[in-house]
């Protein structure tokens, strides 16, 4: 089934819509380099203290948190998997 043009409002809206969130993934992935860069600071601090880089505890921590400040429209699960691969990423950095 072919789906039918979207009016002139349709499509200026969408454009709108579209512009909104490229300046959000601009700003997700400022807050992400800037998350990143207090986990390398926090691995030299581990590495100095001979700590290991994995925090398994510090990282349920993490996600029990992120998963109660959401209030939506993403459901706990998806954003535990977020932050999985963020938490992730930013260890990948700290070894």
């Amino acid at each position: 089934m072919k789906s039918k043009p979207l009016s002139r409002a349709d499509r200026i809206k969408l454009s709108k819509l579209r512009q909104n969130i490229d300046a959000i993934d601009l700003e997700i992935v400022r807050l992400l380099n800037k998350r990143a860069l207090n986990a390398l600071k926090t691995g030299m601090i581990k590495k100095k203290a001979g700590a290991g880089v994995y925090d398994p505890a510090r990282e349920h921590q993490v996600f029990a948190r992120v998963q109660k400040l959401s209030r939506g429209p993403l459901n706990p699960a998806a954003v535990r998997s977020i932050y999985r691969s963020i938490i992730s990423a930013c260890r990948a950095r700290q070894k």
